[in-house]
């Protein structure tokens, strides 16, 4: 399942764009295409075919014309930036963001409506599982038996997991029969937590304890500290634990997996209690 993120070059990004709306309408033309995007027929043909560049103008008129999203938009004009600016610092600091924009996209924070469905914790275990390696060997019809196994939840529930998540798009399988989970990492960080998010953190605060209790110390770490802190700076320093959290799973990448952990980072205050 592609994305605007995933394209290289501005070519691609526009020649997809053109794509979709080919499909859509069969008789739609390239002239047709340039009218939309406010550029001459033969400028966009040099543009499609790499030859010349665009301008931060033309991006903001692109950028309109075709409605991208805030997001959108920005890794929009960073790809034509990094391919096109006239300055070797300008073009370098726009493929920085350009790898950032990237690392966001794969690592999506999941709307509550969304987490809703899959709020139990085994379904995001399950989407971590795709990325290791001995998961993809797995015959499909044993797979639910795999991952209960695996994990330590019932076939049943397992199976229910596996029909749930491909229901939603969120796990699928190439033509070679790769699985692919989309996006390929998730986060639940929303401000004002629901009932189901208090209800997935309280899973995994709980199978955090029963580690604690019976893993050898060689399989799991542990830190806890009390801290003085400003509390003006709160959200700094909410900011600086998901950026944490964002480095250290893209430290994990590239790298073979054949285990899967739960990761959990954690402020609070350290006060009196109603009982």
């Amino acid at each position: 399942m592609q994305t605007s993120f995933d394209h290289e070059k501005v070519s691609d990004f526009l020649g997809a764009e053109f794509a979709s709306r080919k499909q859509r309408n069969k008789s739609y033309s390239l002239r047709a295409f340039a009218r939309d995007l406010e550029l001459s027929p033969s400028r966009l043909s040099e543009v499609l075919k790499g030859e010349q560049g665009l301008s931060e103008k033309s991006a903001d008129t692109i950028a309109e014309r075709l409605k991208l999203k805030p997001r959108v938009r920005e890794f929009w004009k960073d790809l034509i930036l990094a391919e096109s600016s006239r300055s070797g610092r300008v073009r370098e600091l726009a493929a920085v963001r350009l790898d950032e924009h990237r690392k966001q996209e794969r690592f999506r924070v999941l709307r509550e409506e969304q987490f809703n469905v899959v709020s139990n914790w085994y379904h995001l275990a399950v989407l971590e599982l795709v990325q290791i390696e001995e998961f993809q060997k797995q015959p499909l019809a044993g797979i639910e038996t795999w991952i209960s196994e695996r994990i330590g939840i019932p076939r049943a529930v397992a199976a229910e997991a596996l029909a749930r998540l491909k229901s939603l798009d969120m796990l699928t399988r190439d033509k070679t029969g790769r699985w692919i989970a989309h996006p390929e990492a998730f986060g639940v960080f929303p401000e004002t937590p629901s009932a189901y998010v208090r209800k997935y953190h309280r899973q995994l605060l709980e199978m955090h304890i029963t580690s604690l209790l019976e893993d050898p110390m060689d399989e799991r770490e542990l830190i806890s500290m009390i801290l003085a802190l400003p509390k003006a700076k709160l959200g700094e320093f909410r900011a600086e634990m998901r950026k944490l959290v964002m480095d250290l799973w893209q430290k994990a990448e590239g790298e073979p997996r054949d285990e899967i952990y739960s990761f959990s980072v954690q402020l609070c205050p350290v006060k009196k209690r109603s009982k």
